[in-house]
């Protein structure tokens, strides 16, 4: 299911990130509180999302609206104004989220006779009645060629073997689990001296699926945590790309500015120099 809400789990730090330029510093604190919040805001809008989701497959087997349908959209809204009032003060950006999740329920309401339709519909029309048969299912699609899956590789235990083996996973396009001995590297061997490589990849197999809110908080993490890695030009450099394909441009230029300033010398910054020059 696509996300209908492509920013949220960005928008607290591209504030951050545009605050840095009128001001001397930010304090680390309240950039990390903040964009801990967004991210939980961001998986709890998911599971309504999925919940609004598992009502509208009940609803393709009821004629009429059940109990605990009904308690569970009134639960679902309190639990939108809640999150929409803390969002708003974090960015009005965030409201889309929110607002196509109140629109959704709206729909569900409506078609449970629960709620007037929507404005805009015909006026003779009016809601569906409540005892309608559900119209049948269309058919369902041609399921999509996957990738074939990765090849069994054996069992690493030093931090370069799980490296290589993400790297691999990586190339044969299985960026899931590439990704999962990526993390497992930070999680067993934290000190080791590939951990800044691991989380940079983090971000790339996030950034190779177009999942960019995640890859911009993976290479953020990696600039963050080790800001003398010779992966966090390609860090910066990547995080602004994503950010110009989540149609933020205006944050994409303030990082990639950020980058031809700490990194003068490196060959990203060279890169980054050209993407400006595009964006301008």
């Amino acid at each position: 299911m696509s996300r209908a809400w492509p920013k949220t789990a960005l928008v607290a730090l591209a504030a951050a990130v545009a605050l840095a330029t009128g001001c001397a510093s930010v304090d680390p604190q309240d950039f990390n509180a903040l964009q801990a919040q967004v991210a939980r805001d961001q998986a709890r809008l998911r599971d309504l999302t999925k919940r609004v989701d598992q009502m509208q497959q009940t609803m393709e087997t009821t004629r009429g609206p059940q109990a605990n349908l009904v308690a569970d959209m009134a639960y679902m809204r309190q639990e939108l104004a809640r999150l929409n009032g803390r969002i708003d003060e974090n960015s009005q950006m965030l409201n889309q989220g929110g607002g196509e999740m109140g629109q959704r329920l709206e729909r569900v309401e409506t078609y449970l006779g629960l709620a007037p339709a929507a404005a805009g519909g015909s006026p003779e029309a009016g809601p569906p009645p409540v005892a309608a048969p559900a119209p049948a299912p269309a058919p369902a699609p041609a399921p999509v060629k996957s990738a074939a899956p990765p090849r069994e590789e054996p069992e690493a235990t030093t931090a370069e073997g799980i490296y290589e083996l993400g790297q691999r996973l990586y190339k044969q396009k299985s960026y899931d689990a590439a990704r999962d001995r990526f993390e497992d590297l930070l999680k067993k061997h934290p000190k080791d001296k590939l951990v800044d490589n691991a989380q940079f990849w983090v971000g790339e197999t996030y950034y190779a699926q177009k999942r960019y809110e995640e890859a911009i908080l993976a290479y953020n993490q990696l600039v963050k945590k080790w800001p003398n890695s010779a992966k966090a030009p390609g860090a910066l450099l990547k995080q602004g790309m994503a950010f110009n394909e989540l149609g933020d441009k205006r944050t994409a230029k303030i990082v990639l500015g950020k980058l031809v300033k700490s990194y003068p010398r490196s060959s990203e910054a060279k890169t980054a120099e050209k993407l400006l020059d595009k964006l301008d």
